[in-house]
């Protein structure tokens, strides 16, 4: 599955999403300004920053379409 991975502004929040352009994804607060990072292909992609359960994380992706990550993920 292909999945983009967005971060809020200067923060150390991160949202995965299906849709490239990110417009899916619920701002935090008001002034929450997603920003692009990269692409990811989750077949060939290693499970990131030491989630505990990233096979959670895709089903949110397949549910939702997005799945928020907050600093202390």
């Amino acid at each position: 599955m292909l999945v983009y991975l967005f971060r809020q502004g200067r923060t150390d929040d991160f949202a995965i999403t299906t849709d490239v352009t990110g417009r899916n994804i619920p701002p935090v607060t008001s002034s929450t300004d997603w920003l692009f990072v990269e692409a990811l292909d989750t077949s060939i992609f290693a499970t990131p920053w030491h989630i505990a359960d990233f096979q959670g994380v895709l089903r949110g992706l397949r549910v939702f379409g997005y799945y928020i990550l907050g600093a202390d993920c």
